[in-house]
């Protein structure tokens, strides 16, 4: 079963959507490894997918190679400074009750919480490396949340910008008692 809560409307002053999460961190500052094996399998495909010393590049990544991890994937694109959704995976949409594919962050109804999602994202561009979070994520009127653990991937054009995020979101299920 999911951990799913009643949110206090109060805690999310007027927004409809919101989330916390704290990025997961080795101590040479990369991130910390994936515990999900779905991430880590995206995580591992994403280093292998160009040669040593080479970017990762739209022509090196293929999601549909990794059929398991499919349905967890979003791919974002970088437009100027917020980020549209190329894919988002079936089981995401399942979950979090939405379909996101085509919408940029200011379409999606983050309400109060999208310059903090912008800037979470614009972390992984300026940085230039992955990131691993874990956090909670709430929406809907009745305030409804979930656990997930995330990785955001970038990848590169030729000339070295960041052009995507390669990224995936899986929810946690609650431990039985």
């Amino acid at each position: 079963m999911l951990r799913r809560f009643q949110m206090p409307k109060e805690r999310l002053g007027s927004d409809m959507w919101g989330h916390w999460e704290r990025p997961l961190f080795r101590p040479d500052g990369w991130p910390q490894v994936p515990t999900d094996p779905r991430l880590l399998a995206l995580y591992c495909y994403w280093g292998d997918a160009a040669g040593p010393g080479e970017l990762q590049q739209r022509t090196d990544v293929f999601p549909v190679r990794l059929t398991s991890v499919l349905p967890h994937v979003y791919v974002l694109d970088v437009v100027g400074a917020t980020f549209r959704f190329r894919l988002r995976g079936s089981e995401i949409d399942r979950r979090l009750g939405h379909h996101r594919t085509g919408l940029t962050f200011e379409e999606c109804g983050y309400g109060d919480s999208l310059d903090k999602v912008k800037r979470e994202y614009a972390n992984v561009v300026r940085q230039r490396r992955p990131v691993t979070t874990a956090g909670m994520v709430y929406w809907g009127s009745e305030f409804n949340a979930l656990r997930y653990e995330n990785i955001r991937l970038p990848v590169f054009d030729a000339a070295g910008a960041v052009v995507h995020l390669l990224c995936a979101m899986v929810f946690h299920e609650e431990p039985s008692t």
